[in-house]
């Protein structure tokens, strides 16, 4: 399990570039628009993957080889960043945005696997732990290098990208690690419509499309806002997200603790709960709390909620999700979770592009805090487990 935790440090990564760097480096090349056209591109293909990846990994058994070749792939595209080129930047981004949220399915299976149901909370709390520290690592890499030049940065981060996946590789068992207790799903567009229909499932997938349609729309733009609205550098500005991905990244290693102290279930609905009402209140007060005399001080306590909310959230509904469906059912269920996840997020980042040019980023803010809000109202509504691991 402890090579699987360390290969996370890949996804983090990814992520980071993907959320720190991608917009305003495509940005330098095509409008607002355009650069959120192109994530989205990659997002959509990622959702039509998502699902295949799940279920050839469920049929080989396997899901390294799945996970190996998207850390190829990415590293291909964050090379093709350095290029000089406008069509090389569109297609990186498109590879870039498509491996990050492809990850999404086979390592989460991977995860699962290794840690059963009974360890969910634990061993997702320690691969986003992970995966958030190496995204503040990433941070400390770009605020570091970039005045230097965006070359010199985008190569240093691929080393992060490609160095780590030796973890999972050198520990990998020779033989199969976890049993199922059924039959292999068919790889069938009926396989899928059928997850997606489980009622154990509905409102599951639900509060994930609401809140990733959330998450989706404000991460790729929040460098560019704060560099807009709060008058940050770039590189200071993702320092600023990367600190926030830090301390997501330590919550996420006390999920399992704190889950048995109030309840995993609980815990879930309160995380999703204080990041709408944070949404709620910049909604309302947004001059006075950006620019008032008190921002620096409002800034710090939703920076420290906001990171607190999303270090729990990004475990438990992992976790949650292990615990909703049978041991035999994991690679298409994180396969079609993936769907959700993905296309919420493509339709959020394309929106939000031409939404901040209409409205500015406090329009932004109040359609992200809607859907936190429709998450957590579909969070509440999530059944018990059908795996004897209590939610």
């Amino acid at each position: 399990m402890y090579g699987v935790i360390l290969g996370s440090v890949t996804i983090g990564f990814v992520f980071s570039i993907v959320n720190m760097l991608l917009i305003p480096l495509l940005k330098e090349s095509f409008t607002p628009a355009v650069s959120g056209f192109i994530v989205s591109a990659g997002m959509l293909l990622a959702a039509a993957a998502g699902p295949l990846i799940g279920l050839w990994s469920d049929y080989i058994g396997k899901r390294l080889p799945f996970i190996g070749g998207l850390v190829v792939l990415s590293f291909s595209g964050t090379l093709l960043l350095i290029v000089n080129n406008s069509v090389a930047s569109a297609f990186g981004g498109i590879i870039l945005a498509f491996c990050a949220y492809s990850f999404l399915g086979p390592y989460s299976s991977l995860v699962a696997d290794r840690a059963g149901a009974s360890g969910a909370n634990r061993g997702f709390g320690a691969v986003m732990g992970v995966v958030n520290v190496s995204g503040f690592a990433a941070s400390l890499v770009i605020n570091r290098l970039y005045d230097t030049g965006t070359d010199v940065t985008l190569f240093a981060l691929s080393a992060g990208v490609l160095l780590p996946f030796i973890f999972p590789l050198l520990s990998a068992p020779r033989r199969e690690y976890f049993k199922r207790s059924g039959p292999v799903e068919k790889i069938s567009l009926r396989s899928v419509v059928e997850t997606i229909s489980k009622p154990a499932l509905f409102f599951f997938f639900s509060m994930q499309f609401f809140a990733w349609f959330s998450i989706g729309g404000l991460f790729p733009f929040i460098t560019s806002f704060l560099s807009s609205e709060a008058s940050m550098s770039l590189s200071t500005a993702a320092a600023w997200f990367g600190a926030s991905t830090l301390l997501s990244g330590v919550t996420s290693f006390f999920t399992a603790v704190t889950a048995k102290a109030f309840g995993e279930k609980r815990l879930l609905v309160v995380s999703i709960s204080v990041i709408a009402s944070i949404g709620c209140l910049y909604s309302a007060l947004y001059e006075k709390l950006i620019r008032g005399t008190d921002a620096g001080y409002a800034g710090v306590i939703v920076f420290l909620l906001f990171s607190l909310g999303l270090g729990f959230y990004y475990s438990l509904s992992s976790a949650t999700l292990t615990k909703l469906v049978e041991p035999h059912e994991i690679g298409i269920a994180f396969g079609v979770n993936s769907i959700f996840m993905i296309l919420s997020q493509a339709v959020s980042v394309a929106i939000m592009g031409g939404l901040i040019s209409i409205w500015g980023y406090r329009g932004m803010i109040l359609v992200c805090t809607t859907g936190f809000i429709l998450s957590a109202l579909s969070a509440v509504r999530i059944s018990p487990s059908v795996t004897g691991a209590g939610l």
